[in-house]
């Protein structure tokens, strides 16, 4: 068996033990089935078709409960966040997001590649998220150059939406081109380490400085003299462009109604001559000493108004 017969084999265990996670909770708060199916005789074929995003609102009217699943050709988009995968849920409960299948997400310059990814979110923003099964994070630096960064799991945390810090646990590796401030056209040479964990830390999605545990291997070249035996790509390196979102429209197509608000201001609110007649009479009773408004401060205690003879 070939290295991507083996990987799309364990992709695919992965997602079935995922599925069938999703379809015993399901079963147990009774989104999917009624309860009187038997658990045994559950068959996942015979459960009605789903359109491409589904919400399941079908919890007790209590519950603040949601589910989003998606599936085939999955793609969202933010102004400063964008993601594609075959398939995604989310819950509500606990603000989380899981995807699957070839998922990818870009934020600004930088694009994290992994087999699955759980995102976790705090105040409606992105606030953490976990990249599991080759994770692979790729950041366009120059022309045909690339900051790298593989490990054997990822951990992104978020700060405005934007990548704050990323911690890589087991067999941490990187390909880095130093570059000077104020001067983005310029790299300062090549540089490689190996670790086996280490934190990245950025600012304003620069690469604001690097922090390696144990004991760091590594080797730092200038640009013309990088030896032909060392390579500037990993081996699953793949750079995506082409298949980021670049806008809403291309998520959904839906055409957006023009707003109608400045038609809507102009038009002048309705006069109702009822209410100047009340607010005559008003005026006249107040002045012939028939009616005067209440200022008093009135008990709180009930009896007040039942022992009172209106």
């Amino acid at each position: 068996m070939t290295r991507k017969e083996k990987r799309k084999l364990r992709r695919q265990q992965r997602l079935e033990a995922r599925t069938e996670k999703i379809r015993e909770y399901a079963i147990e708060q009774g989104l999917i089935l009624p309860d009187s199916l038997p658990a045994d005789t559950i068959q996942l074929d015979s459960l009605p078709p789903l359109d491409t995003l589904v919400l399941v609102d079908s919890l007790p009217q209590d519950s603040l409960q949601h589910i989003i699943r998606a599936y085939y050709d999955v793609k969202i988009f933010r102004h400063d966040v964008q993601a594609i995968c075959d398939s995604l849920v989310a819950f509500s409960l606990d603000s989380t997001a899981h995807m699957y299948i070839g998922p990818i997400l870009w934020n600004e310059e930088s694009q994290i590649t992994a087999d699955i990814m759980d995102f976790y979110s705090r105040n409606q923003e992105l606030y953490r998220a976990d990249f599991i099964g080759e994770p692979l994070m790729v950041q366009w630096v120059l022309d045909s150059l690339y900051n790298q960064v593989i490990g054997n799991k990822m951990e992104a945390y978020f700060k405005d939406n934007e990548i704050d810090r990323l911690d890589v646990f087991g067999n941490a590796e990187n390909y880095y081109y130093p570059q000077e401030e104020g001067k983005p056209e310029e790299v300062g040479g090549f540089f490689t380490v190996r670790s086996q964990d280490m934190a990245i830390h950025f600012d304003s999605m620069k690469v604001r400085f690097i922090h390696w545990y144990e004991m760091p291997d590594y080797a730092m070249y200038p640009m013309d003299k990088i030896p032909d035996s060392q390579p500037q790509y990993f081996p699953r390196f793949e750079w995506h462009a082409d298949l980021r979102p670049r806008s809403q429209y291309e998520v959904c197509d839906r055409i957006m109604r023009p707003s109608r608000r400045t038609e809507s201001e102009s038009i002048p609110y309705p006069e109702f001559r009822i209410t100047e007649v009340m607010e005559a009479n008003k005026r006249r009773y107040t002045e012939q000493g028939i009616w005067r408004d209440r200022s008093e401060v009135l008990s709180v205690d009930p009896s007040y108004f039942r022992n009172q003879q209106f």
